[in-house]
Order: structure tokens, then C-alpha cells, then sequence
């Protein structure tokens, strides 16, 4: 029951976003004021001081509520709120429940991943959409459960009968239908899947689904889209709300197949394959024939400084690793947090600049993206700035200032220039154009990629001292990326053009343009060296650094990069998949500001009728059986849980209550807590000894959290204090008298430092973690229990072992108590995997224990194995283990050793192509009792 309640916690936190998973640790965003504005289809809940934009959204969301759900039957939306968080670094959206919501970080197109809508349009139409398969899922067998376990019901369903991929591929799909733009008409959107398909077979479904170690596939937004299209091509616009109508009647594990065949008439493997055929078909002219299959492995983002060359370097054994080649000598200067998506590397002749993304400390829904600066020599690399939003960072000539893009503390969109210690300069600042990358072409001068109010992408001249921005080429849909300067009058950049992604150079004295590469799927990160112009290639087998001379540019007019009829293809997958009419939103500019005046603005507390109504409830509690009550803010810095059960490790009925107050720092919760007590006395075998116990109380936690580079560190102190009393004895369910008022503290404290994983890792290549708790129990009573105290401390270090992706993991952990015998704490949680003693012997009460272990990870096999629908085999590993224990009893003053050693064969599988699941054989021999000992073990792969 543990681990259910661990997979319902799994559940509830799981949500649909545009472009990633949210980290949900300390969700809260810094203290201020809050305030509301609403319509029929939206409450909006933003800072105070942001009413227009929040007027913005709650229109925008009114205007596509008239399309979202037309393809579901659903003419007019039910109301929803929209919590507003303008203080992040990184970009995001996504849908929830728990309560019933969608969160928009406030940000704009400083990338290419998401195409050239406006950002906040592009929200309202692909958030509306998960918001409209949420309602429309809750219906039905669905809406039984959502009676019987609230929004917790809806959740565990959804995750198990539908699939991420329909989400996300669906609401790409809405926003490419309803816009000009969207994913679906971006030719980078679908170039590794094309890469994919081109390079030989269609990988499974459940290498999609279930993900895999022997390539990189790409994400469910891509091949969702590519299924979505397909049903709605093929079987009309009504296909996927009969599937739909189909899984909330039936919602059973991995639902969405069987109903796929119900509505569709055909197997599922059968839908599955030609979908993706259909697109190898057309794209099959673009193949490589004179590539031979190999592992993939990215080459990308290169510079050549004389007979250096640097790049960065990927594949599924390492991290982005910064390359230094000379003289055909390779040569690893350092490893970097690098993100193809959303950020990018430049160069001086000494050094590499790149932005990166950082949590606040404490307030999950603040965030920043900061300067790295990487010395050339060494690898060496320090944080120029701190606390700030920049982006796309470039170097002038010289080398000794940087141009990045500066999302400042107003929410506006500047060019900022920089010196090389992080101070700030000048910038420029433009009413009519956002900036979202610059160049520098001499010392007051930029070229920039602007986009506006309504979206597109356009490329400006800028002036530093006048302030003056003249336009270059004009805004349009074209998905324009990555400028790169010569420093005399040209620059590089990438652009979409007849399906593919090729890389232009633009001569702004003269206002020519010239297209350099004629790519079979993709070319990027363009850079410029003595007439000689280098990129990353897509390939099949990941991307490779090609070259191509300036000679090779032939020019084009400037109109086949902002005429749609000339930058889409006619015909291929890659843009036209769909050959979706463009939507052209006529009242797009009249949009921000429509019925401004009927909006009233009121201030928000958090304590509305949201923070005091259950928005969960289910009857697992704990590791037992019972009514578990969840409810929480929209804000989520307030919330509460009411439990009322029976607790499984003591065999005892309970209940209990948790208030949270999480808006400030430290994190204060009420305790209060009823239950009744069995234990066996310390150092007795059948002396059962119960008495009933209250407690009232109050605990404090002081999170802190912090990234540098690749590294994480996460601390949590905690102290709670409570008033317990303790009456009505028993000892062998024979009453006797008594009664004691206790103080119960504890203190803890939660260290996490690690390093993040790669691709293939098992464990964390270097980590350091270490959990302490003290705990006391004192009273003055002498009529019934003793107080007593305890001590429990964990401490693991892992590090890389002898061959890649192998590792080592040390563990130390240990337990006291006093002296006292009849006063026992509730048990302190165990692994699900574990033992708490060495590995082959059963617990037993102890006065005191010290356990070491040693183990040695390594892989065995990466199978992408699948019986049916049932389980997926992903991983195969080995680990190796010694085991020591020493153990103090109650009743002896002196300790014994307990070890063993032995090997666990762990199988990392998913079950129902949904729940995380490792289990495996273990062969234990004992040391001291001399026995062989085979067991089987399973526990849920969900980690927090």
C-alpha cells in the first residue's frame, strides 16, 4: 500500500506542458500581492501591478474558446484558472489538476522550438487544449471515479488508460490548425524523427512510449503529433473524440490502443506503422545512402580559431562536452549543461560564453538564466552574473564585452551589453520590437532578431547611443534562428525554406540575401571563417560538422524568407503534414485591449473556497487503509491533509491532520494527531505493550535549493515540536494504569548534492547525500512511559567506476536509542528495496546498529524487450554488494558483526506502459550463519 500511495503522489504531480516536465520541489512563487480578473471561459490570478497582461490572456483565452473544441463537440468551455507567473527564467506552460488549473511563465520566442506564434497566444490555444481533453476525459467510467477519489481518480486513469503522446501531439496539432505557425509548420519540429525514419526501421511503440538506451528518440510532442494527424487524416475530424468516448467508458491500462482499434476498425500496430511509413515514403528522397549505420553521437555549435577547432560533443554515455581539435589531436576541455532547444555557445578567441538556467533558493516559480563564462585553455568555467534573465550571449570582435538579451526586471525585452565580469552597460530599448537575439557588427551598432505584439520573426539594425532600430527583413513566420556575425557586413542565421532548415547569409550594406546550404533535412549553428562557413548537419545517425564556402551562396530575394507561398514546401511532412489552411486572426491587434473597462480587478488572498474544499480524497493512507483528504490553493502555498485510518506497521487505527503554510521562508505546518500505539517492548519478543496517544504540535522546514553547472544541491532542515499525551495502557490487551504528557521534537536534517544524470547513467556519476534526525521524547510523569530519544543518520557517496556507466555506491547508516523501554517512535521509513540490516538478515529491535554498504553498479544489457502490453523490458543491469552490520541488543552490553555479500540482477521495466517498475533475483550469502539465500525483490522506479 506504501508504494500505491507512492504512485498516487506520482500521479497528482504529473502535467501537460508546452515544452517540458516542471520541477514541482518548493512550487511557490516569491511573497507578494495577488489580485483577479475574470471572463466566462477564465479567471485569471496574477502579481498585482500585471493587470493588462492578465487582461491579455483572459482575451486571448475568450477568442480560442470558440476553436479549441470544436474537433470534441464542446462549443463553450467550462470556466478554468489561469495562474500567471511572470518572475521565471525558463520557458513554460502547462495543465494540471489538483487543483484544477493552467500556470503560464511569462516569456516570449528566444528560441526556435515552439515556432513563431506569439508566446502567449501560443499558450492560450495549446493549454486550452489540454484543458479541453481534461473535461472531455472526465466523463463516464471516469467520472465515477472522480466521485470516488476526487481529482486523484481523474489523475491515476488518465495516466494509465491515455498517453502523454495523445496529449501533447493533440495540442500541437490545435496550435498549427488554429494559427499561421505553429510546431507542425516548423521544419525543425519534425528533423530527428525524419533522421529516424530515414536510417532504417520504425522504432516500436513501446520504445517511443516507454523510452530506450540504445538511441535517441525524439520526444512524445513529435511522434504524438505524427499519430494525431494521421487519425484525424484518415478517419476524420470526429476520430479521436470516438476514441476519446471510447476510453473514458473503458479506462483501463494502456486504454488508448484498444480504443484506437474500436474507432478505427483496424489493429493498432497496423494504424501505428502506416502512419509513420506514409512519412518515410516522402521523405525517402532525402536519404543518405552513403552513411553507414552507427551509435548516435552529436557534433554541433563549432568554431575554428586558426587550427582549433571547438564544438560540442553528445551522446548517450556523456554529457555535452566542450571539444578542443588540433592537428586531428581531440582534446575534452570540460563538460556543460547545454540545451540544443533553448540555449547556444559563442566564442572569443579565448574564451566560450553561454546562458544557463538556475533556480531561486527557495520559490519553485522563480527562476533565472545566467552568464557562464568557459576559459579556452583550461575549461574553466565561473558565473559572470547572477539573478538575471539573459539569453542568446554574444561576443564583439574583441572579445572583451557581450551582447545577450536581457528580459529585465519590468518583463521587457532588451539587447544588453555586458563586460566580460558580469557588469552591465548600455542597452537598447524598443516599444515596437521584443529583442531576442544580437549581434554586435561594431561598437555601437547590432543586428537583431526582433519579433512583435503579434508575433513573427524579423531581423533589425540597432543603435546603442540613438536608440534608433531600422528593419532589415521583414517580420514574418519564417522560424529565423542563430545570428552569427562576421564583424564586417555579414551575418549568418538559420531559416525554414521548402521543408528543411538551411542556413542564409545576409549582406546588410547592401541588403542581399544568399542561401549557403541546400540540406537533405537540416542545417544549423552556422559560423563563419575565412570565406569558409561550417554547421551542424542533421544526419541519420545524430548530427556532423559539414563546410560549405561562401562561393556556395547563391542569392535569393528577401521575399522567399518572408512569403509564406515561398519559405513552406509545396508537399512535404515536414512543414504541410497536414497542408492546414493559415488562420489569419483579423482583431489580433485590437486583442490586449478589448472590454478593458468591464474587466473589475480584485485582490486575491489564496483563501478563497479552492484553499478549504478537498480536491482529492482517496482511501490509502499512508502505509495502511483509511480516507485520506487533500486540498490546496490555486497558489499552492497553503493547503492541508486529513487522514483517518488504520496504520498498517503498527496494526493500529489513526488519524491526523497537517495544515501547511508555504508562502514564506521558513515553511510552517500545523500537527495534530490521533492514534492508538502497539509495540513490542524493546528487547522482548511478546510483550505487547499499547496505550492511546494525542499530539498537537507545529513543524518548521527551511528548504534551500541551488544548481551550479551540472551539479545539484538540496538541503531541507526541519524542526517539529509537539504536546503529546498518552493514556488507557494495555499490556497484552490487559488494561493497566498510567498516564504520561510528553514533549516529542524532531530535528532533521536532508543533504542532497549530485551531479545530473546521462543518457545511460544508473546512479548519479557524483553524489554526496546525508540524512540526520534526532528525536526526543521527555516528561516528567512517572506514572506511565519513560521518555526516551533517537538517533538515525544515512549518509551514500557515489562515484564513476572502472568502465563507462558503471558506478560505485557507499552507504553508512545507523540508529540509537536511549536507554528507555517502553516509549517507541513511529518506524522510520525503509527503502523500498532494502534491508535495513546487511542484506540476508530480518530486523530486530536493537539498542543501537551501524550498517556499511559497498556496491558495484554496472549494465548488462539494453533488450527493448515487450511482452504484449504488459511489461517492457529496458535495462538489464548487475550489482554487485558487501554488506556489514554491527549490531548492539537491549540486553547485551557488547555488539556483534552481521555481514553478507552477494549480486542483484535488476530488471528496469514498465508495466502497463505506464508504471516504473524494477524488480530482480538476488543471491545473498551470510557470513556468519554460513547460508545461501535467493530471493526475489520489486519495488516502483519512482524517484523524487
Amino acid at each position: 500500500m506504501q508504494r500505491f500511495a507512492i504512485l498516487i503522489a506520482f500521479i497528482l504531480s504529473t502535467s501537460f506542458h508546452t515544452l517540458a516536465q516542471h520541477n514541482w520541489a518548493n512550487t511557490q512563487s516569491p511573497p507578494q500581492n495577488w489580485s483577479t480578473v475574470e471572463n466566462e471561459f477564465v479567471q485569471v490570478i496574477y502579481p498585482t501591478g500585471f493587470k493588462d497582461n492578465a487582461i491579455y490572456m483572459a482575451n486571448l483565452m475568450e477568442h480560442y474558446s470558440k476553436y479549441v473544441g470544436l474537433s470534441y463537440g464542446l462549443q463553450k468551455p467550462k470556466q478554468v484558472s489561469l495562474i500567471y507567473r511572470p518572475q521565471m527564467g525558463d520557458p513554460n506552460g502547462f495543465v494540471t489538476l489538483a487543483p484544477r488549473r493552467t500556470e503560464w511563465f511569462d516569456s516570449t520566442n528566444f528560441f526556435a522550438h515552439v515556432s513563431t506564434v506569439e508566446w502567449h497566444e501560443n499558450l492560450s490555444i495549446h493549454e486550452y487544449r489540454h484543458i479541453i481533453q481534461q473535461d472531455i476525459f472526465n466523463k463516464k467510467t471516469v467520472k465515477a471515479f472522480d466521485v470516488l477519489m476526487g481529482d486523484s481518480g481523474q489523475a491515476i486513469l488518465s495516466y494509465v488508460a491515455r498517453k502523454p503522446w495523445y496529449m501533447e501531439g493533440d495540442a500541437v496539432y490545435a496550435e498549427t490548425k488554429y494559427t499561421q505557425s505553429g510546431r507542425g509548420r516548423s521544419s525543425r519540429f519534425m528533423a530527428r524523427l525524419k533522421a529516424i525514419l530515414l536510417k532504417g526501421e520504425t522504432p516500436t511503440y513501446d520504445q517511443f512510449v516507454n523510452g530506450t538506451y540504445n538511441d535517441q528518440l525524439v520526444s512524445w510532442y513529435i511522434y504524438g503529433y505524427v499519430l494525431i494527424s494521421h487519425g484525424y487524416k484518415k478517419y476524420g475530424d470526429n476520430f479521436w473524440d470516438v476514441v476519446m468516448d471510447n476510453v473514458t467508458a473503458r479506462p483501463y491500462p494502456n486504454g488508448i490502443v484498444g480504443a484506437i482499434e474500436n474507432a478505427s476498425g483496424v489493429d493498432f500496430y497496423d494504424f501505428y506503422y502506416e502512419a509513420f511509413e506514409e512519412l518515410r515514403k516522402k521523405w525517402k528522397k532525402d536519404s543518405f545512402p552513403e552513411l553507414k549505420t552507427t551509435e548516435f553521437k552529436i557534433k554541433t555549435n563549432q568554431f575554428k580559431n586558426g587550427d582549433d577547432l571547438y564544438y560540442l560533443e553528445y551522446d548517450l554515455n556523456n554529457f555535452y562536452r566542450l571539444i578542443r581539435e588540433s592537428h586531428g589531436e581531440k582534446e575534452v576541455l570540460t563538460d556543460i549543461p547545454y540545451s540544443e532547444d533553448l540555449t547556444r555557445l559563442d566564442y572569443s578567441k579565448t574564451h566560450a560564453i553561454q546562458s544557463h538556467f538556475l533556480p531561486h533558493w527557495r520559490y519553485g516559480f522563480k527562476s533565472y538564466s545566467d552568464l557562464s563564462l568557459i576559459d579556452l585553455k583550461d575549461g574553466s568555467k565561473k558565473y559572470i552574473t547572477s539573478g538575471q534573465r539573459l539569453y542568446n550571449p554574444h561576443f564583439n570582435k574583441a572579445g572583451d564585452k557581450i551582447t545577450a538579451i536581457n528580459f529585465d526586471s519590468k518583463n521587457k525585452w532588451l539587447v544588453q551589453e555586458i563586460d566580460l565580469a558580469g557588469n552591465m552597460l548600455r542597452h537598447i530599448k524598443n516599444e515596437k520590437y521584443k529583442f531576442l537575439e544580437a549581434v554586435a557588427i561594431n561598437s555601437n551598432e547590432v543586428i537583431a532578431l526582433v519579433t512583435v505584439d503579434t508575433g513573427g520573426k524579423g531581423i533589425v539594425k540597432a543603435n546603442f547611443e540613438t536608440q534608433q532600430v531600422t528593419p532589415l527583413i521583414p517580420i514574418s513566420f519564417n522560424n529565423l534562428y542563430w545570428l552569427q556575425s562576421d564583424f564586417k557586413n555579414n551575418i549568418l542565421f538559420e531559416g525554414q525554406y521548402n521543408g528543411a532548415v538551411e542556413v542564409f547569409k545576409f549582406n546588410f550594406d547592401t541588403n542581399s540575401l544568399a542561401k549557403c546550404t541546400t540540406s537533405k533535412i537540416a542545417a544549423y549553428a552556422p559560423t563563419m571563417t575565412n570565406g569558409e562557413i561550417l554547421f551542424s548537419e542533421q544526419t541519420i545517425n545524430g548530427k556532423r560538422i559539414s563546410k560549405v564556402t561562401t562561393d556556395n551562396c547563391q542569392s535569393i530575394p528577401i521575399s522567399y524568407l518572408t512569403d509564406p507561398n515561398k519559405y513552406y514546401s509545396k508537399d512535404s511532412p515536414s512543414d504541410r503534414l497536414n497542408n492546414f489552411e493559415r488562420v489569419d486572426f483579423k482583431d489580433r491587434k485590437e486583442v490586449a485591449t478589448k472590454n478593458y473597462e468591464q474587466y473589475k480587478e480584485k485582490d486575491y488572498s489564496g483563501f478563497d473556497w479552492r484553499a478549504f474544499t478537498p480536491h482529492s480524497w482517496s482511501f490509502f493512507v499512508g502505509q495502511g487503509y483509511g480516507l485520506s483528504l487533500w486540498a490546496d490553493n490555486y497558489l499552492r502555498d497553503f493547503g492541508w491533509n486529513v487522514n483517518l485510518g488504520y496504520e498498517a506497521a503498527e496494526n493500529t487505527p489513526y488519524s491526523s491532520l497537517q495544515i501547511d503554510f508555504k508562502r514564506y521562508w521558513p515553511i510552517f505546518s500545523l500537527l495534530a494527531d490521533l492514534r492508538e500505539r502497539e509495540v513490542s517492548r524493546l528487547g522482548t519478543d511478546n510483550d505487547d505493550y499499547g496505550w492511546d496517544e494525542n499530539a498537537v504540535g507545529a513543524q518548521v522546514q527551511l528548504p534551500f535549493v541551488s544548481r551550479h553547472n551540472l551539479y545539484n544541491l538540496n538541503i531541507t532542515l526541519g524542526y517539529s515540536a509537539e504536546y503529546v499525551q498518552t493514556k488507557d495502557y494495555n499490556s497484552n490487551d490487559i488494561d493497566i494504569s498510567g498516564e504520561a504528557d510528553l514533549i516529542r521534537q524532531t530535528t532533521s536534517l536532508n543533504i542532497e548534492l549530485y551531479k545530473d544524470f546521462t543518457a545511460r547513467s544508473i546512479i548519479s556519476p557524483w553524489s554526496f547525500s546525508l540524512l540526520g534526525m534526532y528525536q526526543d521524547a521527555s516528561t516528567d510523569d512517572t506514572t506511565g512511559l519513560v521518555g526516551d530519544y533517537r538517533w538515525f543518520g544515512d549518509i551514500t557517496l557515489t562515484t564513476p567506476g572502472l568502465f563507462r556507466n558503471n558506478g560505485f555506491k557507499f552507504s553508512v547508516t545507523g540508529e540509537e536509542y536511549g536507554n528507555g523501554t517502553s516509549y517507541r517512535f513511529q518506524p522510520t521509513s525503509q527503502e523500498i528495496m532494502g534491508y535495513v540490516f546487511s542484506r540476508g538478515y530480518d530486523y530486530f529491535a536493537s539498542k543501537r546498529y551501524i550498517k556499511t554498504s559497498s556496491n558495484y553498479l554496472f549494465p548488462l544489457f539494453y533488450p527493448d524487450y515487450n511482452i504484449a502490453a504488459l511489461i517492457y523490458f529496458k535495462r538489464i543491469y548487475m550489482n554487485l554488494f558487501y554488506d556489514n552490520t554491527k549490531v548492539y541488543p537491549i540486553s547485551a552490553d557488547n555488539g556483534f558483526h552481521i555481514s553478507s555479500y552477494g549480486a542483484e540482477l535488476v530488471f528496469n521495466t514498465s508495466i502497463f506502459r505506464a508504471i516504473p517498475v524494477d524488480f530482480g533475483y538476488r543471491f545473498v550469502r551470510t557470513h556468519e550463519t554460513e547460508e545461501s539465500i535467493n530471493e526475489v525483490f520489486l519495488g516502483i522506479g519512482l524517484t523524487f
